[in-house]
């Protein structure tokens, strides 16, 4: 097992796996194509080029500023990563989405974050805070939707819950509670992080703005294939 390691942390070791993970990535992609081209076939779809056009633009930005959020996680906790060697760990480690198993992308980032001079527990605990801040900006922008779904009639306990709630999200003591649960449930030990409401509210931004701009790639791509 460490001989593997070993191979794979090697330069050439690195780029056969590399390779083939874009292979394996090819792969699923082309057999995802082929099974479903039948059920799209039949859909008779008149594409708006425009809409489709514009939905790039969320989409292409969406990567770099999720790598970007995944720097300034690093950073806060000590490590030193480049900005443009964060973003290309992050996309060479963002294949393995593509690939079966959830958490395949961010345990290749940890690696490759170490593979890189990162600590490994920093590394580790980076890839963590990340889910947790997706969790929670996540429950953020939930809570706006379900005021634009259930209607805005009274504002007054709308923005009572909302306060309450971004409070309860954003408040650095309970965040690292849910933290220190997800780090409890992967072996690792708790942590002792200076975080405050302001450093809560910094890392937490690109990871709203994400929401956003899923949100914004999701209309254009609707209007596209149905205008």
């Amino acid at each position: 097992m460490a001989a593997a390691l070993a191979w794979a942390r090697s330069p050439r070791g690195r780029i056969i796996v590399q390779f083939t993970l874009i292979g394996l990535v090819l792969i699923f992609f082309v057999y995802t194509l082929v099974t479903g081209w039948g059920e799209l076939s039949k859909q008779h779809l008149r594409l708006d080029y425009g809409y489709l056009a514009l939905s790039a633009i969320p989409l292409i930005a969406r990567p770099f500023l999720s790598a970007f959020g995944w720097w300034q996680i690093v950073y806060k906790l000590g490590g030193r990563l480049s900005i443009a060697r964060s973003i290309h760990i992050y996309f060479i480690s963002g294949l393995a989405r593509y690939l079966p198993g959830p958490f395949l992308g961010s345990i290749g980032r940890a690696v490759m974050a170490e593979e890189n001079g990162i600590e490994g527990g920093v590394a580790a605990i980076s890839v963590l805070l990340e889910l947790g801040l997706l969790v929670a900006s996540g429950a953020l922008i939930g809570l706006v939707w379900v005021a634009f779904t259930v209607g805005l009639a009274n504002i007054t306990l709308y923005l009572i819950i909302l306060g309450t709630g971004s409070l309860i999200i954003l408040e650095p003591r309970a965040f690292l509670t849910l933290l220190n649960f997800l780090l409890a449930r992967f072996g690792r030990k708790p942590v002792r992080l200076a975080l405050h409401l302001g450093d809560m509210m910094q890392l937490i931004a690109p990871y709203l703005l994400n929401w956003l701009l899923n949100g914004l790639t999701f209309y254009l791509v609707v209007n596209a294939i149905f205008p």
